[in-house]
């Protein structure tokens, strides 16, 4: 039988029981580790019935970055919405003037799944849903993001504005990677950016401009609280799957 991703990842067991372990509170013990990497086996099961795909991907790719997810602190559970697999067609060599191109597992945590992570860093405290004005035309003119952020003498709330200029970047970029198409996202609210699909993208972008407090690593997350709808993280992985693989996901 022909080693998949699932079958590496049975082998690897011991390595994903302690690297589980490694990002547990202090005092858990291999046992709890055990029953929570026992979780996200399940998980990849279950993503791999969904995607039938993502097993003809390298094995080492999945594994890959199933460890991630765990190394990032996050969870591959669907219901989740906290991370895409999504198989991208990548060049691996060269044979004389023709590419080698294998299929691996692409990994990329959603809007929601990277302010889980913030959150774990300790590189923001709270974050308030987005928010929205527009244009007399009816079309998206700003989205905002405001974040609560360590500062001495105290926290303070740090708002990060986006506009149509950043739209236009967003869209040429989406554009560049995607053969000449942009997501239809772009264009699909009164000819403008759909509101939610751009709250996904303000939380990206607003996330990258801020810093890691690496004193709070260990962080509890027991309070954190998606402000990213289901209907925008599906939005989103439309356009991760089209500037990976230039198709409409399965």
């Amino acid at each position: 039988m022909n080693e998949t991703g699932l079958t590496l990842l049975d082998k690897e067991k011991k390595t994903i029981d302690q690297l589980v372990l490694v990002n547990m509170p202090s005092g858990s013990t291999l046992e709890d580790a055990q029953l929570i990497a026992l979780k996200e086996i399940s998980n990849c099961q279950m993503l791999a019935s969904q995607r039938p795909d993502l097993l003809k991907c390298t094995p080492q790719s999945f594994l890959l970055a199933v460890k991630q997810c765990i190394c990032d602190g996050l969870t591959l559970a669907p219901s989740a919405g906290l991370v895409y697999l999504v198989p991208s067609l990548v060049k691996v060599g060269q044979n004389g003037s023709q590419d080698i191109k294998e299929w691996v597992v692409s990994y990329d945590p959603t809007a929601n799944g990277r302010l889980s992570m913030a959150f774990q860093s300790g590189s923001i405290l709270d974050v308030k849903r987005p928010t929205f004005t527009f244009d007399s035309e009816g079309k998206l003119d700003t989205v905002s993001v405001e974040f609560l952020v360590p500062c001495f003498p105290e926290p303070r709330w740090e708002v990060i504005v986006f506009g149509k200029v950043h739209f236009k970047k967003w869209m040429d970029a989406s554009a560049k990677k995607n053969k000449g198409a942009a997501n239809a996202n772009y264009t699909s609210w009164n000819g403008g950016i759909d509101p939610e699909f751009a709250s996904t993208k303000a939380i990206r972008h607003g996330l990258s401009k801020r810093g890691t407090n690496l004193n709070n690593k260990r962080t509890q997350v027991s309070n954190f609280k998606p402000v990213i709808s289901q209907e925008a993280i599906a939005k989103e992985e439309i356009e991760i799957a089209e500037i990976i693989t230039g198709e409409l996901p399965i």
